[in-house]
């Protein structure tokens, strides 16, 4: 690294300024410009350039990843400012294997289990998570701390499950038995409806208050309009689909309200809306699942069938006008199935089942920044839960991973009165120190607890 960011070129040159938010205080950081590294602790990095084009990146030794890792700047004369954003990397802090309750520390793709989850989902009124087992007909119910508080049994062969915000019901299709098993919030079931054949996918319709659910070898879509506890609902009508149209995932559009379906047999999904049928519409081949990003009103579609020249797989972006805006290739992965939206970090998560990762896209700077290693063949996952985790099901290891991050920092801003004048004052911060003659200092520091010392002041107290 060079100690001390500044570059004087012989030649007429201008500011290039570096501003790095996301990074606890103090923290190491660096810009490299060129292929050279300009290194800083502090907030900003500063290089004097000439005029030209100059390629650049930025990056830390630390747990974070920038959101752009680079690109190119152009120097003309006047003033550059560049800034730059770092997020903390995503870590497996916990394994639970479901067929006896163990939780280990770490990650763990190994070993054999009687379990085999696939879907789960959150129930934000009782903060349990419910992990469908497919392999032992039943759904697992786990607090926030990863403890099983009890286990519930279910139809045959249990697939995805779904959240009634209105009744407080948890749906679970029974791709076995061609029927939803429903859950009250006390953990018991309190009926079956019966659907179509092998159901799998479901999603919730908030504008209806209808439950949505893919039937994979009937070939159509059975709508289920549910009501106020303790009524569980009932199949008010079904929408055949398209010959050959095999249902496998179901999400609702909140922009347009409609729901969507992807087609397991072939490159395209369906869209359904006020119980109609809508349209079809082209995507990668082989889709999978599916996820809604609220921020900005696009559905982002999985397609596992991989790409003849790169080997990767697929991820499709449908655009609120219904209209597919982009196919994007996802490095490293070879058979993208789950994903979902973290509205917390506003990141797209999907997980690859060949290759046990889960994948961080963001969809701003439309860009993948990270990868994390799963459990193995890794299915659905649940975001936005309390404590900054998301919950991925390892089909394959029959686990749970749970995954966090320490958050985005936080300003935290210490205010003076009392002082006169231009007496310096400073505070310290797990050993940082800052000095002002002003009436604020401020420190950046990632989520936790923090031991601080305020300095002596002659004439004060």
């Amino acid at each position: 690294f060079v100690p001390a960011p500044i570059l004087s070129p012989s030649s007429p040159s201008s500011k290039v300024t570096f501003d790095e938010t996301g990074l606890p205080t103090n923290s190491t950081w660096y810009a490299e410009v060129s292929g050279i590294k300009y290194a800083s602790n502090s907030s900003s990095a500063t290089v004097l350039l000439a005029n030209g084009s100059y390629s650049y990146n930025v990056g830390t030794s630390l747990s974070y990843v920038p959101l752009s890792v680079g690109g190119t700047l152009s120097v003309t004369g006047n003033p550059v400012s560049i800034n730059v954003t770092f997020l903390s990397r995503l870590t497996v802090r916990n394994t639970l294997f479901l067929s006896n309750g163990t939780m280990l520390n770490g990650n763990f793709a190994q070993g054999i289990s009687n379990s085999a989850p696939i879907g789960i989902v959150f129930d934000p009124a009782n903060n349990y998570t419910y992990v469908v087992d497919s392999s032992s007909n039943q759904v697992d119910v786990i607090n926030l701390a990863g403890t099983i508080t009890s286990r519930v049994s279910v139809g045959s062969s249990p697939a995805m499950a779904a959240y009634d915000p209105i009744n407080g019901y948890i749906y679970v299709t029974n791709s076995g038995s061609n029927s939803l098993s429903v859950l009250n919030s006390a953990n018991n079931v309190v009926g079956t409806v019966d659907v179509g054949q092998f159901p799998f996918g479901i999603s919730y319709n908030p504008l209806s208050h209808d439950m949505y659910v893919a039937n994979l070898f009937s070939g159509n879509v059975s709508i289920i309009a549910t009501g106020a506890s303790p009524d569980i609902g009932s199949v008010v009508t079904s929408i055949q689909l398209v010959s050959g149209f095999l249902p496998f995932d179901s999400a609702y559009d909140n922009s347009t309200g409609s729901v969507f379906f992807t087609n397991l047999n072939g490159s395209n999904v369906a869209s359904i809306k006020d119980a109609q049928l809508q349209s079809y519409l082209a995507v990668g081949g082989s889709p999978s699942m599916m996820a809604y990003d609220n921020s900005n009103g696009n559905m982002y579609v999985t397609d596992s069938q991989t790409s003849a020249s790169t080997g990767y797989g697929y991820m499709s972006v449908i655009g609120p006008n219904g209209k597919i805006i982009s196919n994007i290739t996802i490095p490293g992965s070879a058979n993208p199935i789950g994903i979902a939206y973290d509205p917390v970090r506003n990141l797209i998560y999907v997980t690859d089942s060949n290759n046990n990762i889960l994948v961080s896209f963001d969809p701003v700077s439309n860009i993948f920044i990270d990868t994390v290693n799963v459990g193995s063949q890794p299915f659905g996952l649940v975001t936005g839960l309390s404590g900054n985790l998301v919950e991925v099901t390892d089909f394959g290891s029959g686990s749970v991973s749970f995954i966090s991050y320490t958050g985005s920092v936080r300003s935290v801003t210490f205010g003076e009165t009392g002082l006169f004048g231009s007496n310096k004052w400073s505070v310290t911060v797990n050993s940082v120190t800052r000095y002002t003659s002003g009436s604020r200092i401020t420190f950046n520091e990632a989520p936790g607890n923090y031991n601080y010392s305020i300095s002596p002041v002659s004439g004060y107290v």
